[in-house]
């Protein structure tokens, strides 16, 4: 139930690549999956990515943002 409320908090929240820069906003978690999918939408495009330690570097509350190491492939694979 933990992992659930941490899930709707991070909605609306800024995603920013270490290497990629800012991808967009989080708009959705698919929970309906074996592996909880990240929906990330900006005004160009949107992609989904696993939501998992090895993509998610940290999750900064105070200031409303992700900080992410994704593959280029995937952002561009959606």
């Amino acid at each position: 139930k933990k992992e659930e409320t941490i899930d709707n908090k991070i909605i609306g929240f800024e995603v920013e690549d270490i290497k990629h820069g800012i991808l967009g906003k989080i708009k959705n978690i698919d929970t309906q999956t074996s592996q909880k999918l990240i929906y990330v939408s900006n005004k160009n495009k949107e992609f989904c990515f696993p939501m998992n330690d090895h993509f998610i570097k940290s999750v900064e509350f105070n200031f409303k943002k992700i900080i992410v190491e994704i593959p280029k492939e995937i952002i561009e694979l959606n």
